[in-house]
């Protein structure tokens, strides 16, 4: 009886929204800087995962779902020729965004402005090894913080190809607010591992 009641008020909430949109998502987060204090140059990001989007009103709607995010960071040593190494911190988490969307007149090719912050945890970390040699190994690298939150301001344009289906594009400059790693440079000085850069991610969906 009480699984029923649960399922009845989650189907009168869903019932609440004007529309359900439920889609994939994927993309991509391109450096633009890193923080003075960060040493290793750190690459783009990938992400992908999948978006549930609230109508509450004629042109706000609520986006959450859920993301995975994988990290990249290089840093070569260069003490002498023989001991030249790059190293490669990488770093994985799961996210939920919790985003606000303001959509202009729904038309076939709708604009949107998107505001957001995703609340990221680590699952999975690794540091690499390849010497000027050849020869690569892995290696027990410093490790990544267990919570990051990174907020994003955006636009984009969302398409109605057919009835019920969606697509849209979105650029966002997303900030990473916490370390993704502590690390140790030459001088065993602490640096942390952290950038900015700007997101581009494509979704397809279902409008139900």
């Amino acid at each position: 009886m009480k699984k029923i009641l649960l399922l009845f008020i989650l189907f009168t909430s869903i019932q609440s929204f004007s529309q359900v949109s439920i889609g994939l998502t994927g993309g991509f987060i391109f450096h633009v800087n890193h923080y003075k204090d960060s040493l290793p140059k750190p690459s783009d990001a990938s992400r992908f995962g999948a978006e549930i989007i609230f109508g509450i009103h004629t042109h706000w709607k609520l986006r959450t779902g859920i993301e995975y995010a994988s990290f990249s960071f290089f840093n070569r040593t260069m003490k002498q020729s023989t001991n030249d190494a790059l190293y490669t911190y990488t770093t994985h988490y799961l996210g939920i965004p919790i985003g606000l969307r303001y959509t202009f007149n729904e038309k076939k090719y709708t604009p949107f402005l998107d505001a957001s912050v995703t609340f990221m945890g680590n699952i999975d970390h690794n540091t690499k090894v390849n010497t000027i040699n050849g020869t690569s190994s892995a290696s027990n690298g410093p490790t990544p913080n267990a919570f990051v939150l990174s907020p994003a301001l955006g636009a984009g344009m969302l398409f109605n190809p057919a009835n019920n289906i969606y697509l849209s594009f979105l650029m966002n400059y997303t900030m990473q607010t916490g370390y993704l790693y502590t690390a140790l440079n030459n001088k065993q000085e602490m640096k942390h591992l952290r950038y900015n850069g700007i997101g581009a991610s494509l979704s397809v969906g279902y409008n139900f």
